[in-house]
């Protein structure tokens, strides 16, 4: 992962990310940020879990005018599924939609094509759906290309673009991707340092020894008072190594389920059909069924900001926070 040292928060593009997170901080689930598609990507289905964004450069070349747009090598998980430019709007009405497409990669044109009236307006953004050209190459090319969006020099769009009307922010070109494994590709880069796996088997010995001892441990074990239940669990991102590229949240509360289960458990232990008929099968003959255990039965979401190749990125985490408990 990259740093966000030199990350600029004033950036178009951290702003678009910021004020997304913020909605879905909101309660709004990412899937339903995507807003209109206009049809034109029906047949794609979009189940994003990650929402990247970058800044263009405008400037002005013979009679036309272009922004630009550099994507780094993304990571080779990552699969985007959806594509949208953003262009900030001012308060006048804009009618010319007429943007010419070329993409490139070290310099070698791969694609082109000319938009018309392909957009629809979002608050305060012009937005162009470019899926259909654009998410086969980025996917197949991991990233690694040069966009370049051009139009007639004059034009209003293209003044609003380049901020000559006024000091206007920079447009945004917006992937949103699925990256269903980032936690696995994450764990494994973390555990992959033979030196790190070696300091980690020599704690895991000291630790084992205090785990006896521990609070979560003695829960399981006694009987009376300690019914399976959520008790808090406070992760901290700074203490595994992810917190300087982690922006928000630093630590959060995943809750932890610990405590005993009946012999003989019921519905009322939030338990499944499998897990009652394996506590009737062990009460009879003890040895020939697992016991049942206390453990998580309904997880939600955690969206989380990172650093990326000086970006802002938004991540949306399945199964992170425990909501509920039972005995399966």
């Amino acid at each position: 992962m990259n740093g966000g040292v030199n990350t600029h928060f004033e950036k178009s593009s951290a702003q678009f990310m910021l004020k997304l997170y913020r909605t879905i901080q909101h309660g709004k689930k990412l899937v339903d940020t995507l807003g209109h598609n206009n049809g034109l990507n029906d047949e794609i289905t979009v189940q994003p879990d990650t929402v990247r964004s970058f800044s263009g450069l405008g400037f002005a070349e013979n009679q036309m005018e272009s922004v630009t747009f550099t994507l780094p090598s993304l990571p080779f998980q990552e699969r985007t599924r959806k594509v949208e430019v953003r262009f900030q709007q001012t308060k006048q009405q804009i009618f010319q939609r007429n943007l010419k497409v070329i993409i490139r990669q070290n310099g070698r044109l791969l694609h082109r094509v000319r938009y018309r009236e392909h957009s629809y307006n979002e608050d305060e953004y012009l937005v162009f759906d470019l899926t259909s050209t654009l998410h086969s190459l980025i996917n197949d090319y991991h990233g690694n290309l040069t966009i370049d969006f051009k139009g007639k020099r004059g034009n209003m769009i293209q003044r609003t673009i380049l901020g000559r009307e006024a000091p206007s922010p920079q447009p945004i070109l917006v992937l949103y991707s699925e990256s269903g494994d980032l936690f696995k590709s994450m764990h494994d880069s973390f555990t992959s340092n033979d030196v790190t796996n070696l300091r980690h088997k020599r704690s895991s010995k000291r630790r084992l020894k205090k785990l006896k001892k521990s609070k979560w441990t003695s829960n399981q074990t006694n009987g009376v008072g300690n019914n399976c239940q959520m008790h808090n669990f406070y992760v901290d991102f700074n203490l595994i190594g992810w917190g300087p590229w982690i922006i928000h949240p630093k630590k959060f509360n995943a809750y932890v389920c610990v405590g005993t289960c009946p012999s003989l458990i019921t519905y009322k232990n939030n338990s499944t059909n499998h897990s009652i008929l394996l506590s009737l099968v062990r009460a009879k003959r003890p040895l020939s069924a697992p016991e049942t255990r206390c453990v998580p039965t309904k997880l939600q979401p955690l969206s989380m900001l990172y650093f990326e190749y000086e970006e802002i990125v938004i991540r949306y985490h399945e199964d992170m926070i425990v909501t509920e408990c039972g005995c399966r």
